[in-house]
């Protein structure tokens, strides 16, 4: 199995001026640093997950292949939506590796190691992860 991080975006919504993965939350680890620990405990390592990025490239840059990931570089991080960042993640992964169930995930969404398991055990399963109690944002919709 795969997994692609959708990270390309800043986290200006969070007001910061770094790219939203790199957010420290509890202990000063980011947000890219708990996502591949939860998919490594699902049996996702680091080497098969790809992370899409764009805003301040270096910095993420160096963050990814520090911790094993495969960098993907997008171009076009600040047009709206994720879809080109998407695109450019699925052209990382080989045609032989295209038979393979791939994991998306919003590079800014802390998830435990459980959350993945459904998706192992079924490649049927499809998971939108939403905050109930977050106000409706126009940005987040593009």
């Amino acid at each position: 199995m795969k997994a692609i991080i959708l990270a390309a975006g800043r986290g200006s919504r969070l007001g910061l001026d770094i790219p939203k993965a790199l957010a420290t939350i509890q202990s000063g680890k980011t947000i890219l640093n708990y996502q591949l620990v939860a998919l490594a405990k699902a049996g996702i390592y680091p080497q098969d997950v790809i992370v899409v990025y764009g805003y301040k490239p270096k910095m993420i840059h160096n963050a990814i292949t520090i911790r094993g990931a495969i960098p993907c570089y997008n171009p076009l991080w600040d047009c709206p939506g994720t879809l080109g960042s998407l695109l450019a993640g699925f052209k990382r992964i080989t045609p032989s590796e295209r038979i393979q169930l791939t994991m998306v995930l919003n590079g800014d969404v802390v998830l435990d190691s459980l959350a993945c398991v459904p998706h192992l055990e079924d490649p049927h399963t499809m998971t939108l992860m939403v905050n109930p109690c977050s106000p409706f944002d126009e940005e987040a919709w593009q």
